[in-house]
């Protein structure tokens, strides 16, 4: 089976990475055929990440995730389009990479963590996504730490890490399911659709500009400092708010399940 249309160049350098997998010369082929794949998501991936972080060192990610995507793919279990597996693939590498150089501490960490569950008691116990000054009172905290916390909660707060059980007993990211561009199976259509409606009854209990700075941010790509000066607020208290938005969306899914 091949994972590209037979117009394309790929079936063959497909076929000839498949005959010898040894072969250097035959993923590097393979590989540099894919680069534009791996600089497209690369590229949007960054829109949303601080002035701080290189786009060289993110792309060099990028490949290594692309790499692996190559090495594992198998179009008999990961169905015949390989760039969807790939972009996950390619994601997943970058959000490592900020994972383990990020500028939380272990302490802070431990923190965020406590905070989610917080979150999730607070849903369960009232039925509602709670406010800044509700969470911080739960958490034993004061509205001015938690949101220092949260401003610099990314990215281990956002809706590439939001990590949901669907209905088949798989996990997904909400990312994924709210932009997939592949063709899923009936199954995995129903089982995204389901995902998807249970995501859009949470987002709707958020607060009106919680709901449009995370459209604002995730759908029109627009950068925290842009978002910022529609609100007339600092970059810092957007990235604030987007955590609390994303935190709350997470303990109402994990409330649903």
């Amino acid at each position: 089976m091949s994972p590209e249309s037979s117009t394309s160049p790929m079936p063959a350098l497909w076929q000839a990475y498949w005959r010898d997998r040894d072969s250097a010369q035959a993923l590097e082929r393979l590989v540099e055929a894919w680069m534009p794949l791996a600089q497209r998501v690369m590229e949007r991936f960054a829109i949303r990440l601080p002035a701080h972080v290189q786009r060289d060192d993110l792309f060099q990610c990028a490949v290594l995730g692309l790499c692996q995507a190559v090495e594992s793919f198998d179009p008999n279990r990961n169905g015949a389009a390989f760039e969807p597996f790939a972009t996950h693939r390619i994601r997943g590498a970058m959000l490592d990479e900020l994972r383990q150089n990020d500028r939380l501490t272990r302490h802070a960490r431990v923190q965020l963590r406590a905070v989610e569950k917080t979150a999730e008691r607070w849903m369960q116990d009232h039925g509602r996504p709670p406010s800044e000054s509700e969470l911080a009172r739960a958490a034993n905290m004061t509205t001015e730490t938690l949101s220092d916390l949260l401003g610099h909660a990314q990215p281990w707060l956002s809706l590439d890490q939001a990590h949901t059980g669907a209905p088949d007993g798989r996990f997904a990211r909400l990312q994924d399911v709210l932009r997939d561009e592949s063709a899923p199976t009936p199954d995995e259509q129903a089982a995204q659709q389901e995902l998807l409606a249970a995501f859009r009854a949470c987002f709707r209990q958020l607060d009106e500009r919680e709901q449009k700075i995370l459209y604002l941010y995730y759908f029109e790509e627009l950068r925290l400092s842009e978002i910022a000066e529609l609100y007339s607020l600092t970059e810092a208290r957007i990235s604030q708010i987007q955590s609390m938005a994303i935190l709350k969306l997470r303990a109402m899914m994990q409330r649903r399940e």
